[in-house]
């Protein structure tokens, strides 16, 4: 033992407390029951207690009044310490919930963060609309805007991502994602959401608060006169004025008349007649009970045009609710000094008129100013819903948007998604793991042991590492994790199969020795084949958005990771073991693939060469037959909506229930889902994207929105209907997305020709980089051939197919740098001899790793499928092309340059 270094021992020991620490705060979270993952068990009690101490004291404030009307004072002092008594405990009650909080908090901040597609969420890409960014920035700097408009555009991003990321810190979610994509998008990914259409409004609403004295009721009935004067609609029958002590320009109007009043008061004509100080307004959608015999209604309003306040000069803004015991929601505003003695002068001069309250074209509230207002404070008052007015004061309190901001991709995913997901994830790592471990102790016997210490270790390592650096798992980082499995033993069959030809040669007795060797000579080819597929992994963190970004993590944590288990955690096991003394042999198995080949295989690559071409051909014809490749929404633009029926149901039958609902089935793909877990149960619906335009996501919501409604009416409780998620991306955020996966592909080939031009030579460079074009090549042709969806994981696969390809490459590569000793030499027998001797490292990487990527293909889900389809193409044909095309080019390179050493 004295010969092993202790401190190899401390880093060791060090390196699995550390990760059992970072991974201790995950498995406390995930064991918990799912409805305390978002709030504890405490504070939801405390939770409770407040609600419950709440209502006491609106009835103690109840009975408060009733005693004052009854002149009981005895009783009056009595129900007073009640409710003080309460209210300390609703104290108490609060302290307790925000301890609560702050400690879920704490262990939510050190776990291993899910992704939007394993726990559910809402990724949504918002557009800065370049002319609201340049009308608004007019009136602040015209001369700015004249000179240089795209700093105009790009100053209004940034301002916009600072507001974005205020309201949703204000909104209160946990690990939020808001990045800037210039020129003009921002990206927003919010895992564990559970109503994402509320988000994107708040994210959405531009927040433009303004305040409007109401237009006197004799002028507000003038101009309805005047328009009916001049158009063909009766808006004095259909616009009812408010019933109330004074009357005020106040108008009622039925739901079904609101489109033909909007177009009616919009019209030239109309325009023609509006006096220019005068706008008018829209409510919300109300239904007052006392007005039952219009039933739902929209308020109009004539104001005036110009804002008498603004909600510029507004300092905070705040959520709470009515003191008075009714516990109606209300929404303080508190303004600035200036907007303070602006607000008084404008009550006093207009006590006993009406001021609108108006967000973003939307009046909330019309008060009568009764008074002069003196402290700098409003409230708006009569909004019956919590979450609307809590929503209202978090964009109030967070700012204006500089620009409008336009909805161009939302994706929604249910967490019973996620679910499913996460326990394909789980079997699939399972057996994986299981079959590349029977393999390694079948085929390298005690040292197959060592590899899957080695290789379990590389699990737990890097479930640690995710936690630490706070990375976020996504499924395609799953995916990442579990071909981990089967990379990770590349550079151990790499360290045995020299171990192996030491032992072979029996140039070398002593086992420790032969070890040491093994591992030298192993080594920087272990380094070259795994930094190559490094860059490419960096490649995609820096092009790749969301899932792509959380793979690309996982595979360069991964490969890390897998070096240092290969090249430490075994060599240590081993060294360990041999300083024992009680081991006089070293077990790496007895079986033996392709021993001793003397394979002429230079001499066969034209049919392969030949065959490639015809593979990719045969892509390209049928890419003219099908119109291109078949384009997920990712890169054309449209909807996916993914549904659960609770009964086996056909695709003939819900294209006919849609087309009953009017809809152009034509345009509309329904597929059902192949690993369901009942037969038929399972579709995904996809509608293509409906014009070329940024803004068509919000027609597609729309669209995607009224599948599931139609679905749902017809359907209804005979066979209920499940969302399970609703994507939607604009068609010029696909075209976008299209040209950076492919310059993603260029910039990792690029990288890749750099290094092994700086590691090798450019010959080399060039036959390795064919190589991997050759594989994309095909792989893409082969998805044209089936007609598969071509998505952006499909990239992520490409890109990883270009890294794993290059490891068998380089491996074969740096044997035939090591035979080649001198000019004179015949280098077509070198490379033969090169790959002959790596063939079978090269079979049982490539096996082992296919190996996984089928299990993955069996357990992984439909959400995965392509991708992994796309992976057990890539590693097939990254091992077929570094025989029979890598080689033959570098065999040409040399004919044709022979004066070259």
């Amino acid at each position: 033992m004295r010969q092993v270094p202790v401190w190899k021992y401390v880093v060791i020991v060090a390196t699995l407390l550390i990760s059992f620490w970072a991974l201790l705060p995950s498995f406390e979270f995930y064991s918990l029951d799912e409805q305390y993952r978002h709030q504890s068990k405490a504070e939801q009690e405390a939770s409770a207690r407040m609600n419950d101490l709440d209502a006491q004291v609106a009835e103690v404030q109840g009975q408060i009044e009733a005693a004052h009307r009854e002149g009981s004072p005895d009783q009056v002092s009595e129900l007073e310490k009640k409710l003080a008594d309460l209210r300390s405990e609703f104290d108490e009650a609060k302290e307790a919930k925000d301890a609560a909080r702050e400690e879920h908090d704490n262990l939510r901040s050190r776990i291993i963060n899910l992704g939007l597609d394993l726990q559910g969420g809402v990724h949504v890409v918002l557009q800065v609309d370049r002319q609201s960014a340049l009308e608004n920035a007019r009136d602040v700097n015209p001369e700015m805007v004249e000179k240089n408009p795209d700093m105009v555009v790009s100053d209004a991003l940034e301002k916009a991502r600072a507001v974005v990321e205020n309201r949703i810190n204000k909104y209160g979610v946990t690990e939020p994602i808001i990045q800037a994509q210039p020129p003009d998008r921002i990206i927003v990914e919010i895992p564990g959401v559970e109503n994402p259409d509320e988000v994107a409004g708040l994210l959405q609403t531009e927040a433009q608060l303004s305040f409007h004295i109401l237009a006197d009721i004799e002028d507000a009935r003038d101009i309805i006169a005047d328009i009916d004067d001049r158009t063909a609609v009766d808006l004095t029958q259909i616009c009812q004025e408010k019933r109330g002590m004074t009357p005020s320009s106040e108008f009622l109007v039925a739901d079904a008349d609101v489109s033909l009043v909007s177009a009616a008061i919009s019209s030239p004509a109309a325009k023609s007649v509006i006096p220019d100080k005068y706008i008018f307004g829209w409510s919300a959608l109300e239904a007052d009970e006392n007005y039952s015999q219009i039933g739902r209604h929209r308020k109009l309003y004539v104001m005036n045009a110009k804002p008498d306040l603004t909600g510029g000069l507004l300092r905070n803004a705040y959520f709470d609710l009515d003191p008075s015991g009714f516990n109606e929601p209300l929404v303080y505003l508190i303004f600035n000094p200036r907007g303070r003695d602006i607000l008084a002068r404008v009550s006093e001069n207009n006590v006993g008129k009406r001021m609108a309250i108006v967000l973003d074209d939307r009046v909330y509230l019309a008060p009568v100013l009764k008074d002069r207002i003196t402290g700098g404070t409003a409230t708006i008052e009569g909004i019956t819903d919590r979450n609307e007015a809590n929503r209202l004061s978090i964009v109030l309190r967070a700012g204006a948007l500089p620009a409008k901001l336009n909805l161009a991709e939302n994706r929604v995913v249910g967490p019973s998604l996620g679910h499913d997901s996460i326990q394909q994830g789980v079997q699939s790592a399972f057996w994986g793991l299981v079959v590349v471990a029977a393999f390694m102790i079948v085929y390298y016997a005690w040292a197959g042991v060592v590899a899957n210490a080695a290789l379990v270790l590389n699990f737990v390592f890097l479930l640690a590492a995710l936690a630490l650096f706070k990375a976020t798992l996504t499924l395609p980082g799953v995916a990442g994790a579990v071909l981990i499995i089967g990379m990770a033993v590349d550079a151990n069959v790499l360290i045995y199969e020299r171990i192996r030809e030491e032992l072979s040669n029996q140039r070398t007795k002593s086992l420790k020795a032969v070890v040491e060797k093994g591992y030298n000579r192993a080594f920087l080819t272990i380094f070259d084949s795994n930094l190559t597929t490094l860059l490419t992994a960096v490649v995609l963190f820096q092009f790749g958005t969301g899932p792509i970004r959380g793979f690309a993590v996982t595979l360069m944590l991964g490969i890390l990771i897998s070096m240092f288990t290969a090249l430490f955690v075994t060599r240590l096991i081993f060294d360990s073991a041999l300083a024992t003394g009680k081991f006089q042999g070293l077990s790496v198995g007895r079986i033996r693939l392709f021993d001793n080949l003397q394979w002429r295989i230079v001499d066969h690559t034209k049919f392969p060469v030949i065959g490639s071409i015809t593979v990719i051909l045969l892509g390209v014809v049928f890419m003219f037959i099908h119109g291109g490749l078949n384009q997920g929404i990712d890169f054309a633009g449209g909807s996916l909506v993914r549904v659960e029926f609770a009964k086996p149901t056909a695709v003939e039958e819900i294209r006919d229930a849609l087309r009953e609902k009017g809809h152009e089935v034509g345009s509309i793909t329904i597929q059902r889902v192949a690993d369901a877990k009942v037969s038929g149960t399972e579709f995904h619906i996809k509608t293509k994207s409906l014009s070329e335009m940024e803004s068509d996501t919000s027609q597609q919501h729309l669209i995607a929105q009224k599948i599931v409604d139609d679905l749902t009416e017809v359907y209804g409780q005979s066979n209920r209907v499940e969302v399970r998620s609703i994507e939607e991306v604009g068609s010029a955020v696909g075209h976008d997305l299209a040209i950076q996966g492919f310059w993603c592909v260029v910039a990792g080939s690029l990288l890749i020709l750099a290094y092994i031009t700086l590691r090798f030579e450019f010959r080399f460079a060039v036959a390795a980089v064919v190589a991997v074009v050759h594989d994309v090549l095909v792989t893409v042709a082969l998805f044209a051939i089936f007609n598969w969806e071509f998505n952006l994981p499909i990239i992520a696969a490409l890109l990883t197919i270009v890294g794993y390809s290059l490891n068998d490459t380089i491996v074969i590569f740096d044997r035939i740098r090591e035979n080649y000793t001198s000019a004179v030499q015949n280098f077509r027998e070198i490379v033969n001899n090169s790959i002959n001797q790596c063939m079978s490292r090269t079979v049982i990487t490539s096996a082992t790793t296919f190996f996984v990527v089928v299990v993955m293909l069996i357990f992984g889900g439909d959400i995965l499928r392509l991708f992994v389809a796309a992976l057990c193409i890539g590693v097939v044909v990254g091992c077929y092309s570094t025989v029979f095309i890598a080689a033959p080019v570098l065999l040409n390179w040399r004919t044709r340059k022979r004066s070259v050493g």
